[in-house]
């Protein structure tokens, strides 16, 4: 799998870098300068990425999915995955990024981009539930001997605590129908799988209310799609 076109959430990968502690002290200061913003292929957004950054713009996430981002078929997952788009003409910046390097949906920004520089890795524990450890990823922006922050504070603070049960659900509906589509196309002809893969990714991205809940409505989703997948 190309590292530019990552795949859906899978347990127990491993970064190279140790799991980190929520009382870590990092250097985690960001200075501005639109650096992370820019070249990167590899933002893979969840359906709650893109229900948040539709509720910010008051688009249906239809129309957004369509505006700002780019949709492949998972190699390994099989399943419909969506990324961030970026702008060419512009250093292949992000489509949200500003003149003034600043991001247009701050406060709805997707989760790789809260976390920056850290990475979320999610651990299956015993049972087949998931728990979610963060590491340390290579950052050029980040000066030696600048200011520090507490890992625990800084995550509260950019709101991927708050999210983290979301999060983990996301990744077991994606790990779920995963598992139902590969099992199920052996039996059907290719057909079958792509049909499949358009009803998949208008439950997972498309169909939501932003006025409403996100977590509900994913879950009567995922329930309809696993029933309906194992019917045939």
């Amino acid at each position: 799998m190309s590292a530019h076109t990552p795949d859906a959430g899978r347990p127990d990968v491993r970064p190279d870098s140790p799991f980190l502690s929520l009382d870590t002290r990092l250097p985690l200061a960001c200075r501005g300068c639109g650096g992370c913003c820019r070249h990167r292929q590899d933002l893979l957004l969840s359906g709650y990425d893109l229900f948040r950054i539709s509720r910010r713009l008051a688009l249906p996430p239809a129309v957004a999915a369509a505006s700002f981002c780019r949709r492949y078929v998972g190699e390994e997952s099989r399943l419909p995955l969506l990324r961030m788009r970026t702008q060419r003409e512009n250093e292949g910046a992000c489509v949200f990024l500003t003149a003034e390097n600043r991001c247009s949906i701050h406060t709805a920004r997707p989760l790789a981009c809260a976390l920056f520089p850290l990475g979320q890795s999610l651990l299956e524990e015993k049972g087949g539930s998931l728990s979610a450890r963060y590491f340390s990823q290579q950052a050029p922006c980040q000066e030696p001997g600048g200011p520090t922050a507490v890992l625990g504070d800084f995550l509260m603070a950019s709101g991927v605590l708050e999210r983290e049960p979301i999060d983990i659900r996301w990744a077991q509906v994606c790990l779920a129908l995963s598992q139902a589509l590969r099992q199920g196309s052996p039996h059907h002809p290719p057909l079958w799988e792509k049909l499949w893969q358009r009803r998949i990714f208008h439950a997972l991205y498309e169909n939501y209310d932003t006025e409403q809940a996100y977590l509900p409505q994913l879950e009567r989703h995922a329930a309809s799609l696993l029933s309906s997948i194992s019917a045939e």
